[in-house]
């Protein structure tokens, strides 16, 4: 009877054993797959033994927080499609290359302006009455965003699509800078220099170019007696020239978002063409949206 008992025993201690090994084995497997080489090397100098059951937590913890991700989109989606009245059976369906693509960037983004985006992009690529197609330059535009770049957008959509009456500028400059001053502006001005940039690098925005001052430029020669001669030469003021020069150089700067002109006031536009001298203090409004 001893001998039995002593036999299921070593039956019963090896099948432990054996799913043992068999669950380390298959939390060592997760957690290379799942954590970078060069953490897993951290973490078995630093922690020794305790790095298999560290590297098994973070796992979990980045599973968690990419399935809050994933919820919070999947509310915002939602309630877009109820505002739009989008029946549930009624919609469309991503490709299976976008679902994956679209998921897997959603699923790391916790910015809630971003997340707006998302939302948005994939009501209407998901609504039956729309034309909306989910193309790759758009989810990598979108990956390449964030609440800065996203601020800047949303204050200048919003510029182009206000109607600017020449006689209410004053009351459309102090709604514009209000909203700058609670949003974009909060930034440091480091992140919303990289934020220009970047918007400009993804062909987002442009720089909107206003005519020079050219009206010193130029000077008609005179003859001895100082009456206008009718020559095809003219005199070139030398001051309005480098002023021209000094002015070229500063457009090319804020174009491509090295230098940030926040002191000029901008003429405003009307369509093709500037509206003189009504001129309002707007700098983001020297870009417009692509």
């Amino acid at each position: 009877m001893s001998d039995k008992k002593g036999s299921s025993t070593d039956i019963s201690n090896t099948c432990e054993n054996e799913a043992s090994e068999e669950l380390e084995t298959e939390v060592n497997n997760n957690f290379k797959i799942g954590i970078p080489k060069s953490v897993e090397r951290f973490l078995e100098r630093a922690l020794g033994p305790s790095s298999k059951a560290i590297g098994g937590l973070l796992l979990d913890q980045c599973k968690y927080w990419r399935a809050m991700n994933l919820d919070r989109l999947a509310k915002k989606y939602e309630n877009i499609c109820k505002e739009r009245d989008i029946h549930p059976d009624a919609k469309k369906h991503l490709p299976f290359s976008h679902a994956y693509k679209v998921t897997e960037a959603v699923s790391v983004e916790e910015d809630e302006k971003v997340q707006d985006l998302w939302a948005e992009l994939l009501a209407s690529a998901t609504d039956p009455s729309r034309s909306v197609e989910v193309k790759k330059v758009y989810i990598d535009t979108l990956k390449s965003l964030s609440a800065v770049e996203v601020s800047l957008l949303e204050l200048i959509w919003f510029a182009e699509g206000e109607i600017i009456v020449p006689n209410d500028l004053q009351s459309f400059e102090k709604k514009f800078n209000d909203m700058a001053e609670i949003s974009w502006r909060q930034f440091p001005q480091e992140e919303r220099d990289t934020a220009i940039q970047n918007l400009v690098r993804l062909r987002c925005l442009a720089f909107r170019i206003q005519p020079p001052e050219i009206g010193t430029l130029f000077g008609n020669l005179h003859d001895q007696r100082g009456m206008p001669t009718h020559s095809r030469f003219a005199l070139v003021n030398p001051e309005a020239f480098q002023s021209l020069l000094q002015y070229i150089e500063n457009i090319l700067l804020v174009s491509i978002g090295v230098k940030t002109d926040t002191n000029k006031t901008i003429g405003i536009q009307m369509g093709h063409s500037f509206m003189g001298s009504r001129r309002i203090k707007a700098p983001e409004l020297n870009y417009m949206l692509r």
